[in-house]
């Protein structure tokens, strides 16, 4: 079950938060939080969608 993720753009100029449409108004807010979070600390992972 995908909730949401964060890609970071190049150079740190333009980041995206994906949520899942399907969740509740409520959850799509928390991951937008949750998400936000891991920007401000610095703490995400890389993966290579490639």
């Amino acid at each position: 079950n995908f909730a949401g993720a964060i890609i970071k753009g190049d150079n740190g100029k333009k980041h995206y938060i994906l949520v899942n449409i399907y969740d509740s108004y409520e959850r799509q807010r928390f991951t937008i939080t949750h998400e936000l979070g891991h920007l401000l600390l610095d703490n995400t992972e890389t993966i290579d969608c490639r």
